[in-house]
């Protein structure tokens, strides 16, 4: 959390993981999931896609549908 207030605080553009909606990343999307943000003063600036393997992504986006199932479950 000190390493999150800082970025902001200072705006070091620091590289975080962090929760956030996805668009696209890793093919996943409308689903918060923690991935690697640059965050600043204004909060989360841009994605830093990571290289995944076929193996990883293909398990990224299962987990990524799973959360989305459960979402879906809880009728909210």
């Amino acid at each position: 959390m000190r390493h999150l207030c800082d970025a902001v605080i200072r705006d070091s553009n620091s590289i975080l993981t962090v929760s956030s909606m996805l668009h696209g990343q890793y093919g996943v999307e409308d689903v918060c999931v923690s991935i690697p943000f640059v965050v600043g003063s204004t909060g989360i600036k841009r994605s830093m896609d990571a290289p995944l393997t076929k193996k990883e992504q293909e398990g990224f986006v299962a987990s990524a549908n799973s959360i989305k199932g459960i979402i879906k479950s809880l009728n909210i």
